[in-house]
């Protein structure tokens, strides 16, 4: 809290937004520089004497504590930051004054650190080198700082410890990235390899946390260097089953170099825990023999979790979902591992399975991969059970992009099951809901011949739905919505509206429930001029001009009232009276919006606010 409630006095600039009742849309910015006064400095040092102490509480050593002593001894950058930012909005340096006033005090904060030194923990000597580079024009390297007489990076270049700990975690710089990269990972090898393992565990304990650039490589080469190199895995064994340690996927997988069947025999015994099964799966490509048994473990923990109410269970066939995508397995074996996910996984998990056998299947297509039917009717499945969920949870479903692209994909590449999915989902509902919201803007991606057989695979269901029990009213309008966004603009879309605006009153009522939104396509007119003129009751034809005139919360279609007037230009000088005088309804209706529009626009220019 004290660290919070100092931020004000450690900056020199003040920034504010504001208006006026004059000119309500219009905001001004203004950035300024605090006075360039005596007691500017001596605020700055009274809240640095109040944030000294924090450095030696033990409190501040470990747990909660840690990252305030990293964010203390980071204060020398922030300072040195503020100073090298420009002014807000106007891109003006800041005055050297001002600059000349913070240099000062991060300064004298940072002699207060090199005077504790010693005491702080590794990582936190880490964080404190690193702040004490930069910005331009101060060194970038520590040893340029030193010479430049930094208290901080003087101790820091005769620190063993922390010359150890920059190896792997290295300090930011302005070198290459590749010669960088390559330099540090060789580096980073060759100490591993050289230091034993429980010196190498005791190091591994002190790194620092938010590492970037480099380091994130660097970490990994150094563990897997020193598992290569151990002659005994125990220790590693023993110090990674009590918490997570830095490196230890890396570390894991060097041992496995040396040490495979006593790796594996522990790393199996163990794999119902989310984050060591992890790691097993982070080097198992390098083990191919061994990953099939590995996946049926996986399996058998996240079920057995699953079963449990266990909160590992997603996690786990989250893992070995997302493995599935990229592992050098035949694909035949990892479509039918996916199966057994979709068929296992816990409801959270749901998603991310559809979302990877959508990948799955897309390979499968580009490769002329058969389905094994077992396969497809488990992929049908979860699609099932996640639609299911539409029902309770629709605001989930809806906008659950992972699914939509796995249903689009199953839709794809099983028409039939797909359609076997969404027509029974109708039916169990009552035709209460359609499909998704983030279904339909996926299927409506397919290409036309995908969404041609889709369309006769629907049919074909929902046909068989009627002639064996009959469906009803609200089944069959909603069925309408479906079969257009499943083929809206196909040849057999366009067949069936056409015998269902030619057919009876309900048939009638289905292809104007099916074009309602339809009014981009060609076909549109030429059913509204066939319904209006046979005749529909008064509810259709309302729905009929709100499809043309208001955009709908379930359509992506463009709020422009130009196409929607050109797509009833053809309706006004049809034979039919009728049909006539819908489009000039609609018309008028059109023209009332936009003078509507008018006058939210001209009073928003006049700031004010609806």
């Amino acid at each position: 809290m004290l660290v919070a409630a100092l931020q004000p006095l450690l900056r020199l600039t003040v920034e504010s937004t504001g208006g006026t009742p004059e000119s309500a849309s219009t905001i001004s910015l203004h950035a300024a520089v605090l006075p360039d006064r005596p007691e500017t400095l001596t605020l700055l040092r009274e809240a640095l004497t109040l944030l000294a102490p924090l450095l030696d509480e033990p409190a501040m050593r470990s747990g909660e504590g840690l990252p305030v002593l990293h964010t203390l001894v980071c204060l020398p950058n922030q300072l040195r930051g503020e100073g090298a930012r420009p002014m807000a909005f106007s891109g003006v340096p800041l005055a050297s004054h001002a600059v000349a006033v913070l240099d000062i005090a991060a300064g004298e904060f940072t002699e207060q650190i090199a005077a504790r030194w010693d005491s702080l923990p590794l990582a936190v000597r880490r964080s404190a080198a690193q702040a004490v580079l930069g910005p331009d024009p101060r060194p970038r390297s520590l040893a340029g700082a030193a010479e430049a007489g930094d208290a901080v990076a003087a101790v820091a270049l005769a620190d063993t410890r922390l010359g150890r700990l920059l190896v792997l975690q290295p300090l930011r710089s302005r070198a290459p990235w590749r010669e960088a990269l390559e330099d540090q990972q060789r580096a980073a090898q060759q100490l591993g390899s050289e230091m034993d393992l429980p010196e190498a565990l005791r190091l591994l304990e002190e790194t620092g946390p938010n590492v970037t650039g480099i380091a994130v490589s660097a970490l990994p080469a150094f563990t897997r260097a020193v598992g290569a190199a151990a002659p005994d895995p125990q220790p590693a064994f023993e110090r990674i089953a009590q918490a997570p340690m830095a490196g230890e996927d890396a570390l894991l997988a060097g041992l496995a170099q040396r040490h495979p069947d006593a790796v594996w025999s522990w790393m199996e015994e163990r794999v119902g825990d989310p984050r060591l099964a992890a790691a097993a799966l982070s080097f198992a490509h390098e083990h191919p023999a061994r990953e099939p048994r590995l996946f049926d473990l996986i399996l058998q923990a996240a079920s057995a979790a699953s079963a449990a109410g266990g909160e590992g269970a997603a996690r786990l066939a989250g893992n070995l979902t997302w493995h599935l995508v990229a592992c050098n397995q035949p694909l035949a074996q990892r479509m039918a591992v996916l199966a057994l996910l979709a068929e296992q996984c816990p409801a959270p998990a749901l998603p991310t399975t559809l979302e990877v056998i959508g990948f799955l299947l897309q390979e499968a297509r580009k490769s002329s991969l058969r389905i094994d039917t077992a396969v497809a009717a488990k992929y049908a499945d979860g699609l099932r059970r996640r639609f299911s969920e539409s029902d309770q949870i629709a605001a989930t479903v809806d906008f659950d992009e992972d699914t939509a692209y796995g249903a689009a994909e199953i839709a794809s590449s099983l028409p039939e099951e797909f359609a076997a999915v969404a027509s029974g989902q109708l039916l169990a509902v009552d035709g209460r809901s359609g499909l998704p919201l983030a279904w339909k803007r996926s299927l409506e991606k397919l290409p036309p011949s995908a969404r041609e057989r889709l369309v006769i695979a629907f049919q074909r269901r929902m046909d068989e739905a009627r002639a064996a029990a009959g469906v009803s009213a609200r089944v069959d309008l909603t069925a309408a919505g479906v079969l257009t966004v499943l083929g809206n603009g196909t040849t057999a879309w366009a067949d069936i509206l056409r015998q269902w605006a030619s057919g009876a009153p309900a048939q009638r009522r289905q292809a104007a429930a099916a074009v309602q939104h339809s009014w981009q396509d060609p076909l549109w007119a030429e059913i509204i001029s066939v319904l209006l003129s046979a005749g529909v009751d008064a509810a259709t034809k309302d729905a009929l001009l709100a499809g043309v005139v208001l955009p709908g919360m379930t359509t992506d279609l463009p709020d422009a009232l130009q196409p929607r007037r050109e797509a009833l230009s053809p309706l006004l000088t049809d034979p039919t009276a009728a049909v006539r005088a819908f489009a000039a309804d609609a018309l008028h209706s059109l023209d009332v919006l936009e003078e509507e529009e008018r006058r939210r626009e001209a009073d928003f220019d006049r700031g004010y606010r609806t």
